[in-house]
């Protein structure tokens, strides 16, 4: 759940979103070994030792209950969701080792995006008693299995939250206990198409390890933490400001139902120790959060079936050219496909009121071999040939701001777009 701080309703609400883990989009609370969704991997299989343990939490001097995964050397016992086809995962644990060796090799927290055809592999790992944030993936011939930050010595039964965030740009970041300790690209290694893993495996098990997990969640950059905004009004205008030591981007939106978050795009001022955006009091109560990346995702999720009509999401979607439905041709959620039945069907989507867009890419399928086309009305062009069920991202490399973008799809209204990634 997110915490809203209200100012004066005619000016503008400011939301922050603090981490709640039971808003997560699949949360572990330690009382219970996880259920589906969640899935096991083991090996050998077997050798899964996963148990509910009470312990004494140091922070609040209450019981409490965390789950233990034991393993051997050669051993590989976790947990994991997946594949998730999302260009950003997020996950986060509160966790300690129980029990350690002072060589060898354990993934604790391991994430990846979606792959076209490659993406990031961040992990946490146990290396020779010391955490590491890791590129986990080594398969044979794969660079992979290489060092991104030495995090620090373990210590025997402490505490340790973390933050794990990756773009399927490459762009990672880690928060560990509550401080930004990494914000850099890192090497595209992973093939596979999204997982969220923890526990102590799968891809470096060489070491003997006891593992306590107090809460585990996976969601999206909304579930990260997060700064408290400030807002005061000054004159005609408002002004939004946040620490300099947090990066992120201001957006807004003037509706929670549905939530079209676009980016505020005026100057940032640093004033002393805080970024600062000034905006004009429009009248309309607008909603303000930070977001790790420029770009905004369009995922459809909180659309029923039916017409898309309209500004949806800060884009302008025209009238009798989009519809919303749910999964088809291995896209597992809801998502756009085109009302004209064609073959061809093209589709507009325009920048609106508010202004021109720079498409970065957008992901889509259909349920026969097909093309999907791209133009602007500056004449940039992309093309994509897929495969029957078989979603893939086409990524424009698109430079120009666009009014208006036309999307074609050479098998009509067979085939749909989901996560539109776009910035202004």
């Amino acid at each position: 759940m997110k915490r809203a701080l209200f100012f004066a309703s005619a000016l503008c609400l400011l939301i922050t979103s603090p981490k709640k883990a039971s808003a997560w989009i699949l949360f572990l609370d330690g009382s219970g070994v996880p259920a589906a969704p969640w899935k096991l991997f083991d090996d050998p299989p077997g050798s899964d030792n996963t148990t509910v343990v009470d312990f004494v939490d140091p922070d609040t001097g209450l019981n409490n209950q965390a789950l233990r995964i034991t393993t051997a050397t050669g051993t590989a016992d976790e947990w994991y969701v997946g594949p998730l086809f999302d260009n950003e995962t997020v996950a986060g644990a509160r966790f300690r080792l129980a029990a350690f060796p002072s060589t060898g090799k354990m993934n604790l927290l391991d994430i990846t995006t979606m792959s076209t055809p490659l993406g990031p592999a961040p992990s946490i790992t146990l290396v020779n008693g010391r955490y590491k944030l890791w590129n986990y993936i080594h398969n044979p011939g794969d660079p992979g299995d290489t060092e991104i930050m030495d995090i620090g010595p373990v210590v025997i039964n402490q505490w340790h939250t973390a933050y794990l965030w990756a773009q399927n740009d490459g762009k990672v970041k880690l928060w560990w206990d509550g401080k930004l300790i990494f914000n850099g690209s890192t090497p595209l290694y992973n093939y596979q198409e999204g997982y969220m893993e923890w526990g102590c495996g799968s891809w470096e098990y060489s070491a003997a390890v006891t593992a306590d997990f107090d809460w585990v969640g996976w969601g999206d950059s909304s579930d990260l933490p997060r700064p408290t905004l400030s807002i005061t009004r000054a004159g005609a205008n408002v002004v939004t400001s946040w620490s300099t030591n947090t990066p992120g981007f201001l957006q807004s939106t003037h509706s929670l139902s549905p939530i079209n978050w676009t980016n505020v795009t005026n100057a940032v001022s640093v004033v002393g120790t805080q970024d600062s955006v000034t905006n004009g009091i429009s009248g309309v109560p607008t909603y303000y959060r930070l977001t790790l990346s420029p770009y905004v995702v369009v995922r459809f999720n909180d659309l029923t079936d039916g017409p898309l009509n309209g500004t949806y999401a800060g884009l302008d979607w025209g009238t009798g050219v989009w519809t919303a439905g749910g999964p088809w041709a291995g896209i597992h959620s809801e998502n756009a496909g085109f009302v004209a039945a064609g073959p061809p069907s093209t589709g507009r989507i325009s920048g609106g009121s508010s202004g021109a867009f720079r498409l970065k890419s957008l992901r889509a399928t259909a349920d026969s071999a097909w093309t999907l086309d791209l133009i602007d009305n500056h004449g940039q062009t992309a093309s994509l040939p897929l495969s029957a069920n078989n979603p893939a991202t086409l990524a424009t490399g698109w430079t120009m701001l666009s009014d208006w973008v036309d999307v074609t799809s050479s098998v009509g209204y067979n085939a749909v777009i989901d996560d539109v990634t776009y910035s202004r």
